[in-house]
């Protein structure tokens, strides 16, 4: 069975999240051996994760 971009991509935000089922993994990577498309899409969500990182955080007024 092959596996859609938009099955592939749902999971990359899963991924992000920490929170993709081991079940899945191996089928998320064999789609991105072959979609250019989905590997770019993987890229950006990794760049966006790393300048998330880099905001430093505010605290907050009740000092939180």
């Amino acid at each position: 069975m092959a596996i859609s971009c938009d099955w592939a991509r749902e999971r990359l935000t899963w991924e992000r999240d920490g929170e993709l089922p081991e079940v899945d993994r191996a089928e998320l990577e064999r789609h991105l051996r072959g979609c250019a498309d989905c590997r770019r899409e993987r890229e950006r969500l990794e760049a966006a994760r790393a300048l998330w990182r880099r905001i430093p955080s505010i605290p907050s007024e009740a000092g939180d």
